[in-house]
């Protein structure tokens, strides 16, 4: 008695294999508006009033001469934050820098 054929366990033969169509590229889509491009904040940097001078005033004003490189002029703003507060951790960071 001759033996039955092989079969092969999963494969679907050639002939039967639906055909594959080409996948549709999707249509453009238009930016939403937190996709749309910003322009770069300026870096310009205005100098603060100090009409009734507070502590932040200060300290907004020795960082504008820091940024500013005008070094001098910050140390001074910078002192007079530490006579009003002598406990302000970042005026006397600052003033290390």
């Amino acid at each position: 008695m001759p033996a039955a054929p092989p079969q092969q366990s999963g494969a679907t033969p050639p002939a039967q294999r639906a055909p594959v169509e080409p996948a549709t590229p999707a249509p453009p889509q238009s930016p939403s508006p937190r996709q749309v491009a910003t322009p770069a904040p300026s870096t310009v940097v205005t100098r603060p009033s100090i009409v009734g001078a507070g502590e932040n005033d200060y300290f907004r004003l020795a960082l504008y001469y820091q940024q500013s490189g005008d070094f001098e002029n910050a140390l001074v703003q910078y002192k007079k934050v530490l006579e009003r507060n002598e406990m302000n951790a970042e005026a006397h960071n600052n003033l290390g820098v």
